[in-house]
């Protein structure tokens, strides 16, 4: 659980000693981000009352998840935390999830990155690149990194590690001081934080005063004593949330395990997370029938997960068979009508339809219901470009060019390509006029040009 500042998004070579997922996704040769209804939600489910009891707005903390195997969350940019699938898969109860969302939100609430900023503009960069190099020498032999740093660095760079062993500390302070507001007990972040240890990359040999986080020991011990003193000892997740998160293992594995692995995944008629590994992995082989026949039996023993049918529609369409996926989407948004991303799923499913049906008055039927869900994910979601893109689509098959082109003109400007957004708003111009449903949207999109084009001056 690592508090990651725009220092280490500067200075890739970081890399060598804190793993950056979201820099080497940047790179182009990393871990990747994941968007999945179902495992946001859940995500979402532990969170929120945990933004509530550190006094923070649930709505304003974005919750990314990356494809990254280690054991690691870290918080990024403001108010995002980044989750790395890793976790997510290892932990085996929620309040271990729980209890690092506790410790990021610490970060958070305690203004830990912007401190961190200032601690790093006292640094010059042959300090910092001096200490890129001692951080590698260390992991082997820590007298070697020391001869290397001058006097008078060294001791600027020890100021500030100290300073982020304190954040650490004061972030795992806030974790049981938010835990106990929620009546939990912190064991469920030692059992974490202990597995951490177990598998850490971090070595406990070394310079205590050469690191970013206190060691692995101080940390448990400092969890211990918390426990010790807790009125909620033994106060641990409910039987619901751990099936939930049960299903985001599930999910994960099935998905993320290799082709050529997926025949070796275990198979068992009583864990949750591995009879829905094992019905997504038949999927994924083309073993539809078995694959049918694991959801259903998850379905009928877990009637609450409505993000089943989510999946069942991504499954089915994966292998080919456009009605039951339709149709799944269908109920997965009858049950959760408000979820952005299964609405995308659904909205995607109208415009195909709407593209191979030959009769123009279903073509638009289909069309406009494509429009409706789009538009809401659209609104939703502001920084999605595959809902504007699916809602330019839906909007060109309606006749609406004027706002297909804004639609289009939203893509351009998410990837800040003024000159894409010039022509698509030129474009919509030509067709829309004041009183039109877009003539509002051409305005804004007009001033959000001028602002990015002042801004990108200024650089």
């Amino acid at each position: 659980m690592r508090c990651f500042s725009r220092f280490f998004v500067v200075f890739g070579m970081m890399l060598l000693l804190i793993a950056t997922p979201f820099l080497a996704a940047q790179a182009g040769g990393g871990p990747s981000l994941i968007r999945d209804a179902e495992v946001e939600s859940v995500l979402r489910d532990f969170s929120t009352p945990v933004f509530e009891a550190a006094g923070l707005h649930p709505q304003s903390i974005r919750i990314f998840i990356v494809n990254d195997p280690s054991l690691n969350a870290f918080v990024a940019g403001g108010q995002n935390i980044f989750f790395h699938t890793g976790l997510l898969t290892k932990a085996k109860r929620a309040d271990e999830v729980i209890g690092v969302i506790a410790h990021e939100v610490g970060h958070i609430s305690g203004g830990h990155l912007a401190r961190t900023q200032d601690q790093l503009d006292k640094l010059s960069t042959p300090q910092i690149l001096s200490y890129v190099l001692t951080s590698a020498l260390l992991l082997n032999n820590p007298e070697m990194g020391f001869l290397i740093l001058a006097a008078g660095a060294q001791l600027t760079l020890q100021n500030f590690l100290q300073y982020t062993r304190t954040q650490e500390r004061a972030a795992d302070a806030a974790a049981v001081t938010i835990l106990e507001r929620l009546k939990l007990s912190p064991e469920g972040l030692y059992d974490f934080l202990n597995t951490l240890s177990i598998s850490n990359q971090w070595r406990e040999e070394g310079s205590p005063y050469m690191r970013t986080h206190p060691t692995d020991t101080e940390r448990l011990h400092f969890l211990e004593k918390a426990i010790a003193q807790s009125p909620h000892r033994g106060t641990r997740s409910t039987q619901r949330q751990d099936d939930q998160l049960s299903f985001v293992r599930g999910k994960l594995t099935g998905f993320l395990t290799r082709e050529s692995d997926l025949k070796a995944l275990p198979t068992s008629k009583d864990v949750l997370d591995v009879r829905y590994a094992r019905a997504i992995g038949d999927y994924r082989q083309h073993l539809v029938d078995q694959g049918r026949a694991g959801m259903q039996a998850l379905l009928t023993a877990y009637p609450w997960h409505f993000y089943l049918y989510d999946t069942i529609g991504q499954l089915e369409a994966m292998n080919g068979h456009e009605d039951k996926s339709f149709a799944a989407y269908q109920k997965a948004y009858q049950a959760l009508p408000f979820d952005a991303l299964i609405r995308l799923s659904l909205g995607n499913a109208y415009v195909n339809r709407a593209k191979k049906e030959t009769d123009d008055a279903k073509k638009k039927g289909l069309y406009r219901s494509a429009e409706e869900h789009l538009g809401f994910v659209a609104q939703k979601e502001p920084y999605n470009a595959l809902a504007w893109r699916s809602l330019s689509i839906a909007q060109a098959g309606l006749g609406k060019k004027g706002m297909a082109e804004l639609s289009l003109a939203e893509i351009a400007l998410l990837g800040n390509d003024l000159k894409q957004v010039d022509i698509h708003i030129q474009r919509a111009a030509l067709t829309l006029k004041e009183g039109d449903d877009g003539w509002i949207k051409l305005q804004d999109l007009r001033q959000a040009q001028k602002t990015a084009r002042d801004k990108k001056k200024k650089l």
